[in-house]
């Protein structure tokens, strides 16, 4: 858990406006470190969590199965990425052209700042919906407070990534509609897509762990805002 809270920490370190704000900076820290707690908290009374350490490494055959999970992950994630910008520029953009200009505002960015920018999202993202969030509506609504709960049944796990992949997508609006303006289609396609990626994210945490999600989001989103900004240049 330490070291997943010290990613987070850098990750929050990134994201945060220049000047940093010590004291701010200091709250969010206190709060993700709680978070990460009550999502490892939660994930393990489940036997999920992290792929490398804790329970979801003794499920693996082996800690090279673990490895292989992780690497699996970063491929799925790279596919899920470029399917996603396929549907984006050459299906979405032509009906609603305010859908690239996202994109198109990172065209002339610095090499590192995509980078810079998948990282922190795809650790900041999956530590608040799917360690934290997702982890405990599973704990919730498996009434995993019982003892006897050891193992969540299938709806319980996929209303748990239903609703975790639609608060996903609410929170990617906010960003879109600051670059363009909020029509309908607009909301409809980052709520479906960011909603697809979540789901995809969802499966990938709860049967390999949290590594594997982070591994498997920073894929995706390296796909996106590499090849995206110079595709419509």
């Amino acid at each position: 858990m330490a070291s997943v809270t010290a990613v987070t920490i850098l990750a929050l370190w990134l994201a945060a406006a220049r000047p940093v704000n010590y004291a701010l900076f200091s709250v969010a820290g206190v709060f993700a470190a709680i978070g990460i707690a009550l999502g490892f908290a939660a994930a393990s009374r489940f036997g999920r969590g992290a792929t490398f350490v804790g329970a979801s490494v003794v499920r693996a055959r082996s800690r090279g199965e673990a490895t292989r999970r992780v690497v699996w992950s970063g491929l799925l994630g790279f596919v899920l990425g470029v399917v996603i910008l396929g549907i984006l520029i050459f299906g979405l953009v032509p009906l609603e052209p305010a859908l690239a200009a996202r994109l198109r505002s990172r065209a002339g960015a610095s090499v590192w700042m995509p980078v810079a920018l998948a990282f922190e999202s795809s650790v900041l993202e999956e530590v608040v919906f799917r360690l934290l969030l997702l982890s405990c509506l599973v704990w919730l609504l498996a009434r995993g407070w019982r003892g006897d709960v050891l193992e969540a049944s299938p709806i319980v796990i996929w209303s748990a990534i239903l609703v975790s992949s639609l608060a996903f997508g609410l929170a990617h609006l906010p960003s879109w509609i600051s670059v363009a303006q909020a029509t309908p289609l607009l909301v409809s396609s980052v709520l479906v897509l960011n909603g697809m990626a979540g789901i995809a994210l969802g499966q990938v945490y709860w049967r390999w762990g949290l590594e594997a999600a982070v591994v498997c989001h920073l894929a995706a989103d390296l796909a996106v805002q590499v090849i995206g900004p110079r595709l419509l240049t």
